[in-house]
């Protein structure tokens, strides 16, 4: 087995989660379709088997082929990949799915702006009614309600390897900044940029409001408000909080960093960041041979950057973690 078909496996869960190989298979598909619908029918049983392999099937071929392929048609391919191992999961979850011809549609679109030159970053995504995207995310999340449209910088802006080469070019679009501790100056305290409140046009006082509003009863530090206030040095806030637990919080693996508002899953941010650049090189090729060739500079880098910060078995791990598949 090679590394890359291995570490995909291993991102599909852990050993008590299916892998990959599985999903392709209807007899495996079968049995762990017997163990989430007990009530189904044999008849049912196979049909759903055999729409969720051949679907786990063609993702996973976009997905080894994505990662061999020159950039031209390399988001295409990303995109396809996790359009069809979402479908294969709503195949799994619901038998009745699709239960008509809108669902099967991405939900999302892309109006190709008139702005010259072309900048990815203000790419806006309108989001539909119905759509594999609606599907998932009314199994997944279903407490989360898609907003009317999505502006790409604003995803960009929350990913924390993209976001600090953002802020230098589109500072608007930042909304994740680094954790620093206090060190030996004040043991256990905690601080991010000011800028994490300015940016959101809020004032320090309120932007610390709606961090412990998040979670009712999260728990204060042991400090004054006067000590609040003395944040030290000038440029930065002190949390008013412990950051650990709270849902702001994000990690790139080896830093911790702070969104500044409630966002949407990372999964949901690559799908509607992936959809744009398929869009893009499908249907705009002018605009697309200018971010290739480096004609695009701004955007050759950023969308380089993306591409290689979050490879395709990241998304596709963050997509599977949002169902619960353990113990099939």
């Amino acid at each position: 087995m090679s590394k890359q078909n291995d570490e995909t496996q291993q991102l599909r869960g852990t050993s008590s989660s299916p892998t990959q190989f599985e999903w392709q298979s209807e007899m495996m598909v079968k049995n762990i379709l017997r163990k989430l619908h007990p009530d189904a029918s044999s008849t049912q049983l196979y049909e759903s088997a055999a729409k969720v392999a051949a679907s786990a099937r063609q993702a996973a071929a976009y997905e080894a082929s994505s990662n061999h392929v020159a950039l031209t048609i390399q988001p295409l391919l990303r995109y396809y990949t996790v359009l069809h191992w979402m479908k294969t999961l709503l195949f799994v979850k619901d038998l009745s799915f699709p239960s008509s011809s809108s669902v099967l549609q991405h939900g999302i679109s892309v109006r190709r702006s008139k702005r010259h030159p072309y900048r990815w970053p203000y790419e806006t995504a309108y989001v539909y009614k119905d759509g594999v995207l609606q599907s998932v995310c009314a199994l997944a999340c279903p407490n989360i309600q898609l907003p009317s449209r999505f502006v790409v910088g604003d995803l960009l802006g929350t990913l924390p390897h993209i976001a600090r080469h953002l802020s230098s070019v589109y500072e608007r679009f930042q909304h994740v900044y680094i954790i620093q501790s206090a060190g030996n100056d004040a043991p256990g305290s905690e601080y991010v940029a000011r800028k994490i409140a300015s940016n959101a046009d809020l004032t320090v006082d309120q932007w610390r409001s709606k961090y412990l509003e998040v979670i009712p009863g999260f728990a204060r530090a042991a400090e004054t408000t006067e000590a609040l206030s003395q944040d030290h040095p000038p440029s930065l806030v002190r949390l008013p909080a412990p950051s650990h637990g709270h849902p702001w919080t994000v990690s790139d693996g080896s830093r911790r960093y702070m969104l500044d508002d409630s966002w949407y899953p990372q999964w949901i941010c690559h799908f509607v960041l992936l959809y744009t650049l398929s869009a893009l090189s499908r249907y705009n090729p002018v605009e697309w041979s200018d971010v290739v060739t480096w004609n695009n500079e701004p955007d050759a880098f950023f969308v380089r950057e993306y591409l290689s910060k979050y490879p395709i078995e990241h998304i596709t791990q963050l997509l599977f973690a949002a169902f619960d598949l353990r113990d099939l």
